[in-house]
């Protein structure tokens, strides 16, 4: 069931005695040479489940949730996107193979690209609402359609330009 990631699991291998789903980082899963497919199978169920636990904004730590948090309560519109700059740099550093993970699986599972698209329709709608908020408090440039700055904000936040920018640059 979890062929695309056979290299990370020799099958000869025991499971781990440590592997339960939320007691350990589905990544450290995938790190771990001693597990087996079938043990990552029983816990995760299936390769769309595993990709989901990876990128569950609750795995990027306690940190991220803060400023989430701060995010949420703050009403100050300069402040709300000084927030989500931080969100962009502090929550994509820590779960970068994750992401490339789920950048590229699509291509060798063709059912988990719907998931990425799923993520990314999420974090737009994430940020429409941020764009509705601007709005109301007159913050936006005057005339600026609010689909256009949605799509902004969102291409600016996005994994493939922090992957260009950060991780492609070290």
């Amino acid at each position: 069931m979890l062929s695309f990631l056979s290299p990370f699991f020799p099958s000869r291998l025991p499971p781990p005695t440590f592997l339960q789903k939320n007691e350990t980082h589905p990544f450290l899963v995938l790190r771990c040479r001693k597990s087996a497919r079938e043990t990552v199978s029983a816990v995760f169920g299936s390769k769309r489940a595993l990709l989901a636990e990876l990128i569950n904004p609750d795995a990027f730590g306690p940190h991220f949730q803060h400023l989430l948090d701060q995010l949420r309560a703050t009403p100050e519109p300069s402040r709300r996107l000084s927030l989500v700059a931080q969100m962009t740099c502090q929550g994509y550093e820590p779960v970068v193979p994750e992401l490339e993970l789920l950048r590229t699986a699509g291509a060798v599972a063709p059912e988990l690209a719907d998931l990425a698209q799923q993520v990314e329709s999420r974090r737009r709608q994430n940020h429409a609402r941020l764009v509705g908020y601007l709005h109301e408090q007159q913050v936006l440039r005057h005339g600026l359609p609010l689909e256009e700055a949605t799509d902004l904000l969102w291409a600016l936040t996005g994994y493939d330009l922090y992957r260009m920018l950060v991780v492609e640059r070290r």
